[in-house]
């Protein structure tokens, strides 16, 4: 079996390029007045490298990944501050510009990351054969709210829910619904004093044979965030907008850190203490 390593093209340009995103200071040019948004590529997925396992038959088991109910949108508190697009459904303007952080912003940056960790590791502690990745949502966004953040999938783009679960073959951006599947990946994102942290990782639900243990548990050493495929590479993308799945329906498994990059090195923001 072909391992194959897929980076992922998100559907719009990851949350911490964002000037949207980032802490503006008054007098300073606001560069997303004159950028504009390019339309989301509808390729998913590229290629970059493959791991070569084991040679095994290749057959599917299981039923087609297919969409569930989806329940209404959460609310938010009305104290809880909002990310500029927020009640929009509109994706933010690009900052093509590198950022540059003073220590104020990189402590603001650091607590949201930290957040992001936490809730994570506790999101994932809740990834059961009987629960549902909408009620994984339910409790994410009751955890972010209760921190005083905004759970920063929200109303980006139109997304309708608070964290983003991927199933089995869904690669990433999947909706929280009333699924769960073999392998579930979750990506969550708050935004707390002006910055977001995101993170993500995959977690196997109940028994799994060992090759999607293998698959889990795979890393790739150059990408930030890497989707990992047991098949092909090739993806569509559901009419929802968001949920790209592989073609031939093999599983994936995605990971994800921010990392800050200084003149001395470089850190990891969302690594939880274990």
């Amino acid at each position: 079996m072909a391992l194959s390593v897929s980076l992922e093209l998100s559907h719009s340009p990851p949350l911490w390029h964002l000037p949207s995103l980032c802490h503006h200071r008054p007098g300073i040019p606001d560069p997303r007045k004159s950028w504009t948004v390019k339309q989301p590529k509808r390729i998913c997925s590229r290629r970059a490298a493959e791991i070569q396992w084991p040679e095994q038959p290749r057959r599917r088991t299981r039923e087609p990944l297919r969409r569930g109910t989806v329940s209404p949108r959460l609310p938010v508190p009305d104290h809880i501050p909002l990310p500029p697009y927020a009640g929009t459904n509109r994706l933010p303007d690009v900052d093509p510009n590198r950022q540059l952080h003073d220590c104020e912003s990189i402590a603001r940056m650091r607590a949201a990351c930290e957040l992001a960790a936490r809730v994570l590791e506790y999101a994932g502690t809740l990834v059961k054969p009987w629960v549902t990745t909408d009620e994984i949502d339910r409790a994410v966004h009751q955890m972010i709210i209760d921190a005083g953040a905004y759970p920063s999938p929200l109303g980006y783009g139109g997304f309708p829910k608070s964290v983003c679960t991927s199933v089995n073959e869904c690669i990433c951006h999947g909706i929280p619904d009333s699924r769960n599947g073999d392998i579930i990946n979750i990506d969550v994102t708050v935004y707390l004093n002006g910055y977001h942290g995101d993170t993500s990782r995959t977690y196997l639900c109940g028994e799994v044979d060992e090759s999607t243990m293998q698959l889990v548990k795979a890393r790739h050493s150059q990408s930030v965030e890497p989707t990992l495929s047991m098949g092909g590479t090739q993806c569509t993308l559901w009419d929802d907008g968001w949920t790209a799945v592989t073609v031939d329906g093999s599983l994936t498994a995605q990971f994800e850190h921010t990392i800050l990059v200084t003149g001395d090195g470089a850190e990891i923001l969302t690594m939880h203490p274990r």
